[in-house]
């Protein structure tokens, strides 16, 4: 069964109702698991209020990449970025790159945006299976 480790610089423990129905929204035997910030990263305020201090926005980037770096050693197959602000995504292909190379092989890591056409298509990605 596939795994996906499911990024959010979101609080998710306050959205019971995103954890509820995102097995709806994945292809059968796809397991998605969630993974968000603590809930007092942003101190009980909005994160557009916190995130346009650069320094607390990158201090928040960094915990984020920390995170998505466990990834590939607890097993994970992918990596999705599911957010609306900086996805981080080069910074998450550079973490997640295996041994042996960056070009050798790479645990995939999309974003939300460009997830069904683009990214998977890039130069060098290996699970291209958008339609010409």
């Amino acid at each position: 069964m596939p795994r996906v480790w499911h990024q959010s610089v979101t609080a998710l423990e306050t959205l019971d109702s995103y954890a509820q129905r995102m097995p709806a929204l994945v292809a059968p035997g796809t397991r998605v698991v969630l993974h968000g910030l603590p809930a007092q990263t942003y101190a009980g305020k909005p994160p557009a209020e916190i995130l346009r201090y650069p320094y607390l926005r990158h201090r928040i980037h960094a915990l984020t990449l920390e995170m998505v770096r466990r990834a590939e050693p607890e097993g994970y197959d992918a990596v999705a970025l599911v957010t609306f602000g900086e996805p981080l995504l080069e910074q998450t292909r550079s973490i997640l790159a295996r041994t042996g190379g960056f070009d050798a092989g790479v645990l995939p890591a999309y974003r939300l945006h460009s997830w069904p056409t683009h990214d998977p298509c890039a130069p060098g990605r290996r699970q291209c299976r958008a339609a010409s």
